[in-house]
C-alpha cells in the first residue's frame, strides 16, 4: 500500500484530492482511475463492485447477443 501523497502524486492530483476521492467524497475520474490501475498493476475492474465488474467482464468477452438478462432472454 502506497501512502496518500505518492498515489496523488503518481496520478497528477494534489494530496487532498486524493484523500477525498479516496474517502468517497468526490468521484474518480477516469482517467485517475487508469493511473491508479497502473501503479498497482491491477485491472481497473478489480477496483469496481463485484457485480458491475463481472457484467463488463462477460461484455467485453462476449458478443451482444450472447448475454442473457432476466429483461431480455435470448432465444
Amino acid at each position: 500500500m502506497y501512502p496518500q501523497k505518492y498515489l496523488a502524486e503518481q496520478i497528477g492530483i494534489s494530496q487532498a484530492a486524493y484523500s477525498t476521492m479516496e474517502r468517497g467524497i468526490t468521484k474518480i475520474a477516469e482517467g485517475s482511475l487508469m493511473r491508479i490501475e497502473s501503479v498497482y498493476g491491477v485491472d481497473p475492474l478489480d477496483l469496481l463492485h463485484k457485480p458491475e465488474a463481472e457484467l463488463i467482464r462477460k461484455i467485453r468477452v462476449s458478443p451482444l447477443h450472447m448475454i442473457k438478462t432476466d429483461n431480455h432472454p435470448t432465444g
